[in-house]
């Protein structure tokens, strides 16, 4: 996703000063995101995050599991009426 105008990749590094006063990267680590710096999992979620944005929807984008989820939302929608837990069966 590097070079596309609808995402960004953030980069933190951590750094050290050598003996001749040059920096030099000792780890990084990179975060894909929307064009709005929203942090994303993959380009598909890059797509929906953005057109969340432009349709100026309210949404949170949760980043770990809270006790007691089986899974991880990619959204969450926060501009809808709340609806009843299902369980699935299966």
């Amino acid at each position: 996703m590097i070079g596309n105008q609808y995402a960004r990749v953030v980069a933190i590094a951590v750094l050290e000063r050598t003996k001749d006063s040059n920096l030099r990267v000792i780890d990084i680590a990179l975060q894909l995101c929307n064009s709005a710096f929203i942090p994303c999992d993959s380009s598909y979620e890059v797509a929906v995050a953005n057109r969340l944005v432009s349709e100026w929807r309210g949404f949170r984008k949760p980043l770990r599991l809270r006790a007691g989820d089986a899974l991880l939302p990619d959204f969450l929608l926060t501009d809808t009426a709340q609806k009843q837990r299902s369980r699935c069966m299966g």
